[in-house]
């Protein structure tokens, strides 16, 4: 429930400060863009450490602050669920690996809100499942054709995605 809570908060001052700056049009991220991500996977399960994963991005803007965008991502490090037996434990590692396809909003100005919506497959461990995944972040505008977006994606109900990225328009 805390994390829903924060999550809600987020996604409060985020808009905020989005609409509070719209000094610059849509049109000036018209194309193609890619760029790289990196950030922690926050697994809700007991024993779980968090684990770290980087991926990569492409995407396409359209005129009005829409875009369809790719993401891959996969565990760099960390990852490890700590199994008790009564007589003994065992620790097995896990990794996470996300590809995903996202419709993205992406708010007018130079600072400016993120949300996303759309289809994602998982791969944890030997276990694959596909379905929706939704975001919420914050972005700042570097020059013509650079950005820094902070975000925070559901992967699925007990799996986020807290993360960094940076895209270059081409």
């Amino acid at each position: 429930m805390l994390k829903h809570g924060l999550l809600g908060a987020m996604f409060t001052t985020l808009m905020s400060t989005a609409i509070a700056d719209t000094n610059s049009n849509h049109s000036e991220r018209n194309g193609f863009y890619g760029g790289g991500t990196l950030g922690f996977m926050a697994v809700d399960v007991d024993n779980v450490d968090p684990l770290f994963n980087a991926g990569l991005q492409v995407g396409y803007h359209f005129n009005d602050g829409f875009a369809v965008e790719a993401q891959y991502t996969d565990t760099l490090s960390g990852g490890s669920y700590d199994i008790n037996y009564g007589y003994g434990s065992r620790s097995i590692d896990i990794d996470i690996r996300t590809l995903a396809a996202y419709a993205v909003y992406r708010s007018p100005g130079s600072v400016y809100f993120k949300g996303r919506a759309g289809v994602l497959n998982e791969k944890i461990g030997s276990m694959s499942d596909t379905g929706l995944s939704a975001g919420v972040g914050i972005g700042f505008k570097a020059g013509d054709s650079a950005a820094f977006e902070i975000e925070a994606t559901v992967i699925e109900q007990d799996v986020n995605f807290i993360s960094a990225s940076l895209n270059i328009g081409f």
